[in-house]
């Protein structure tokens, strides 16, 4: 008898596509909704110019979830994401078309690229099962790729007065694989860019960061390395080898506000009021979509104990990661203190034409435009290292505003075992 040992070799290869977004794939059960934060209840779509209506939806029982549909009363859609699309990225989506259609339009938008699609009913429907409740249907998968870079909300638009309706599904983005420097690109390797998050692209390769600064992958320069990725090697900021515990670095506390008074993690804030200037409004609000508490004034604040501390965890400092909002032009001779225990530790302020900062480093900066009064908005990411014991504490900031012309608002605070993990020296 003779034994055949057949051997097969598996090649892995480096997938050139990358999954970016993806919407209207799961079995879900919308509801309808009013208020600024309706759009949760339809997955992140909502009617047009009434950004606070759930988008148009019809509920079914066999599949059990629910089908955002466009239709006569209801012929637009759009999602609340802001989208960068990137240049040859592909956009795929199910059209599920039910009713009467004569030669009219779906048309997908995103910023100034639009994708419409003509479509005629049958005389009668070939298909019935699969879809809503038995429904007579036909879907068409639409497929098509960007050919230059978009950044916008996106949304659908149907044509049809004739009692027709359309129902949107399984919608993903996918994007080429770029390497970490390239914004974008005809595939993963370093020569393969078409343009740079950071300088002047020559002979297809980006440039790097200079001194004094690092590259944080597919962001581009900054002057820190982005939280959770304080390794820079090879060009890069890294994670270190989350893969084995004594790589790993502890999270003691992430704060997430939520738009709920009895909510645990919001009863654990207490505010720090100014005496001479007592404001009973300071709460919880949404900012073009983030969540905040202030919005503080004049040497107003906010404080929490950080009890979640663990001791046997972390080998270097603690770790802190702040997010603010910064409302109005920052004051000359303004700024925040970050206090621990009732003792400083780092702050942001402004003595010159620059914000400047102690102790505390800025990771980036986005704008977020006006918002009520205030004629800008910024959200800062904030990183400080402090070398103290690792028990717990008493976490506090206020501002020294002189006036009312500017405030700031607290979105979070995560709280790690510090800038380095175990066993460093053996990275």
């Amino acid at each position: 008898m003779q034994v055949f040992f057949l051997i097969i070799l598996f090649q892995e290869f480096a997938s050139q596509w990358l999954p970016q977004d993806s919407y209207l794939k799961s079995n879900t059960i919308y509801k309808q909704a009013t208020g600024s934060d309706a759009y949760k209840y339809t997955e992140r779509f909502f009617k047009p110019m009434t950004q606070y209506t759930t988008a148009n939806f019809i509920n079914c029982s066999i599949p059990a979830t629910s089908y955002i549909t466009l239709n006569q009363d209801n012929p637009q859609v759009e999602n609340i994401n802001w989208i960068n699309f990137q240049l040859g990225c592909v956009i795929s989506f199910d059209l599920y078309f039910h009713g009467t259609w004569n030669n009219q339009f779906v048309t997908m938008n995103a910023s100034s690229f639009s994708q419409t699609n003509y479509y005629t009913s049958p005389n009668a429907y070939y298909l019935s099962s699969g879809f809503c409740d038995n429904m007579p249907y036909e879907v068409q998968t639409v497929n098509f790729s960007l050919i230059n870079s978009q950044s916008g909300k996106m949304s659908f638009k149907s044509s049809n007065n004739m009692g027709g309706m359309v129902s949107i599904r399984n919608i993903f983005i996918t994007k080429l694989k770029c390497y970490p420097s390239c914004k974008t690109c005809d595939g993963p390797a370093l020569n393969q860019c078409y343009s740079c998050y950071y300088g002047t692209i020559s002979g297809n390769i980006c440039p790097l960061c200079p001194i004094n600064q690092y590259y944080v992958k597919f962001l581009g320069c900054r002057d820190t390395c982005n939280f959770d990725q304080k390794l820079f090697k090879n060009g890069f900021c890294q994670d270190f080898r989350s893969n084995l515990s004594q790589y790993q670095v502890t999270y003691f506390q992430n704060t997430e506000f939520q738009n709920n008074s009895l909510h645990v993690e919001n009863l654990k804030w207490s505010i720090k009021y100014d005496k001479n200037h007592i404001d009973t409004t300071l709460s919880l609000q949404y900012v073009t979509n983030i969540l905040s508490y202030g919005i503080f004034k004049y040497n107003s604040g906010i404080q929490r104990f950080v009890n979640e501390i663990r001791v046997d965890k972390g080998t270097q400092s603690i770790g802190l990661k702040i997010v603010i909002l910064i409302f109005g032009l920052f004051p000359m001779q303004g700024g925040l203190n970050f206090l621990l225990n009732n003792t400083y530790y780092g702050s942001i302020f402004k003595i010159s034409s620059e914000i400047q900062t102690h102790n505390i480093q800025i990771y980036d900066v986005i704008s977020l435009g006006s918002w009520l009064q205030y004629s800008k908005c910024e959200k800062y990411e904030l990183h400080m290292f402090v070398d103290i014991p690792q028990f717990p504490f008493l976490f506090s900031s206020s501002s020294n505003f002189t006036d009312d012309s500017a405030g700031w608002g607290l979105v979070s605070l995560t709280v790690s075992s510090g800038y380095c993990p175990q066993n460093l020296q053996n990275l």
